[in-house]
């Protein structure tokens, strides 16, 4: 099992506020992004969970950030989950630019059966 994943993405305008620094919503949707990705990879994401009628939701997403994120810059993301709880399922999010941690975040994750509720 591969447990940690990294990518880079470049932020685009769309992921920016009025003073040009990245977003919450920015940082949610790299976040959710690369879990996706890396859940897929370890055999537990969108396609076998929903197999089972099962998907994965967001509880909690706890962020801090360093230094402000602007416009153009790359950056890379690395992403691990930690040991599972009794129903809970934690991941840690690191987003770097040249090397240099500039966000972090933990996200909490349940799993929801969508037949039974």
């Amino acid at each position: 099992m591969i447990c940690q994943y990294k990518k880079r993405y470049t932020i685009t305008t769309n992921m920016l506020d009025a003073n040009d620094n990245l977003r919450l919503a920015g940082i949610f949707d790299i976040s959710q992004r690369i879990a996706g990705e890396h859940a897929e990879i370890i055999g537990c994401g969108f396609n076998k969970m929903i197999e089972q009628n099962l998907i994965w939701v967001v509880t909690r997403h706890y962020i801090e950030f360093s230094r402000p994120v602007k416009d153009s810059d790359n950056i890379d993301v690395l992403t691990y989950p930690l040991k599972p709880r009794i129903i809970e399922f934690c991941r840690e999010n690191e987003f770097s630019i040249n090397d240099e941690v500039v966000t972090h975040s933990t996200s909490s994750w349940m799993v929801y059966n969508i037949k039974t509720n």
